[in-house]
């Protein structure tokens, strides 16, 4: 029988703002780095009311410590204190001087630290004023899908949007528990099926889903995935975002270092790992970063791991107090299966410089471009053709 989850309930302190660094007089944006910038996010994110996962306490650093990328943070501080802080890291992009959210593409669903809502106003465009003075090196500044509203606080940088993102977002709405979200979702059915699937998959073994707590497990569990996932890239013609063994160490590390805001969950047969995710615990929803899944075939029936893990996964989120369960960026045909809730994440390409200019000017472009396409069925349906016919 499927294990049951305990129900977690992630720590948090009262970290006093530190009195020693001298940023800290008055109101405005501060730019940090180094270890006390690292020290400072770190300190706020255990205060806040709001962030993304891209924003939590350690994604940034281990971010740049595989990607030997040098991160900065822009701070802004109220009444001599910090109230929100938005890790930035300093790269090159064809031959542009770029500040922009660690992860990559990875990095989904961005927003800053929050410790509390301004009492005073934020201006966001002020960043941009702050950035030239301290780095002038800087030619851009872009942050990439962007929630518009997190915990029911808006986005301090909504005011600075230049464009819709290529993708939206899909959540499943958990609001009233797991009981409630089963009657508006088809839940009868859902049931049948997941009962069902369980009996087919008993058929061949002791079936399991955990959290996983031992390094070993979670590390030969992302080797796994990443296998997985490869094996899947390749069959669609896709380019595996994973293949970086930067990118592989990061979530290594993630996983390993993440204090209660990033776990491995995975559901087995017997020994064999059949469905593999990564979430991030957020104040307000667990998000589904990644996950993975290998059809099965029993003498009953042919099951789906993914569909039967994110059942659980849900389930689990409901209980666990979540308001959402978030699938992140993508609007894929699996996804609506289980979401009632569509958010348009947003961009903002800002050029510093007459150089990040242009740069910032092709970047919405492009956007544009590809969210095009993305909303026209035909246009992808040849798109997919072509990258079939690519393999």
């Amino acid at each position: 029988m499927i294990q049951p989850i305990a129900r977690q309930t992630p720590a948090r302190r009262t970290v006093p703002a530190p009195t020693t660094v001298p940023f800290f007089a008055g109101d405005g944006w501060r730019v940090v780095s180094g270890s006390d910038g690292h020290a400072l996010h770190r300190d706020l994110t255990e205060q806040a009311v709001a962030f993304g996962a891209p924003q939590g306490p350690h994604w940034a650093e281990i971010w740049a410590d595989e990607k030997a990328g040098q991160i900065i943070y822009a701070i802004f501080v109220e009444d001599g204190l910090p109230v929100l802080s938005l890790p930035l890291i300093v790269h090159s992009s064809f031959g542009v001087t770029v500040a922009a959210i660690p992860g990559g593409s990875h990095a989904n669903g961005s927003f800053p630290a929050l410790r509390e809502p301004a009492e005073k106003t934020l201006r966001p465009d002020s960043l941009a004023r702050t950035l030239q003075e301290i780095y002038p090196e800087i030619d851009a500044l872009v942050l990439e899908r962007m929630q518009p509203a997190l915990n029911n606080l808006a986005n301090p940088f909504l005011p600075l949007n230049t464009n819709t993102s290529v993708n939206p977002a899909l959540a499943a709405n958990l609001d009233g528990g797991w009981e409630l979200w089963l009657k508006r979702n088809s839940g009868k059915k859902k049931r049948k099926k997941h009962r069902q699937d369980q009996s087919a998959l008993e058929s061949l073994g002791p079936l399991s889903f955990e959290i996983l707590n031992e390094p070993s497990q979670i590390a030969a569990a992302l080797e796994a995935f990443f296998a997985m996932k490869a094996k899947r890239f390749g069959e669609r013609g896709i380019s595996n975002v994973f293949a970086d063994s930067t990118v592989r160490a990061f979530f290594h590390r993630l996983a390993a270092d993440g204090h209660q805001q990033f776990d491995i969950s995975v559901l087995r047969v017997g020994e064999r790992p059949i469905a593999i995710a990564g979430h991030s615990l957020l104040p307000d929803r667990l998000v589904c970063e990644f996950s993975a899944f290998e059809p099965v075939d029993t003498d009953i029936r042919s099951v789906s791991p993914s569909l039967y893990m994110h059942f659980e996964s849900i389930k689990r989120a409901a209980n666990d107090g979540y308001r959402y369960y978030d699938f992140s960026v993508g609007d894929e045909e699996y996804k609506r299966r289980w979401c009632d809730t569509r958010t348009e994440l947003f961009d903002v390409a800002l050029g510093l410089t007459m150089k990040g200019r242009i740069y910032a000017l092709n970047y919405r472009t492009l956007a544009r471009m590809k969210r095009s396409v993305k909303s026209n069925d035909g246009a992808m349906r040849i798109l997919q053709r072509i990258r079939r016919l690519g393999r």
